[in-house]
């Protein structure tokens, strides 16, 4: 390592961070288990929450962005009953579509799936398999 990936290393506030977490199309997304805290990390795009999954292609680190990603991470953990990520939840992420904002690129529509460590099972009444298919 150089000693500005050292230093970076030493100083960034967080746990470690893998290969990210994608969305490139409709249906894109990981799922797994959460391997330890989320943690804040700042980027030159601003401050986003970093949660690793363990996923069935490896670890994954998904840096939630603020509005509609971490609206969708709210609600997961709302509809499970879970006040915040924890180690060792199943968690899912997906694009599950856009919305035309006339502003050029369409605003991403995401939707995740959590449950506690604990085995709360989600209360929203959603279909349990809308991430069968990921990762």
């Amino acid at each position: 390592m150089t000693r500005s990936q050292d230093w970076l290393n030493d100083n960034r506030g967080g746990g470690d961070t893998y290969d990210g977490v994608e969305f490139p199309t409709i249906g894109s997304g990981a799922r797994g288990k959460v391997m330890e805290p989320a943690f804040v990390a700042v980027t030159q795009f601003g401050e986003r929450l970093c949660i690793n999954l363990q996923t069935a292609d490896g670890p994954r680190t998904w840096w939630v962005k603020p509005g509609p990603q971490a609206q969708a991470l709210s609600k997961g953990l709302a509809d499970a009953g879970a006040a915040d990520v924890e180690t060792g939840a199943d968690m899912a992420v997906a694009m599950t579509g856009e919305k035309d904002t006339g502003k050029g690129n369409p605003m991403k529509l995401y939707e995740v799936r959590y449950k506690s460590p604990a085995g709360q099972a989600p209360q929203s009444g959603t279909e349990p398999d809308l991430f069968a298919g990921l990762g």
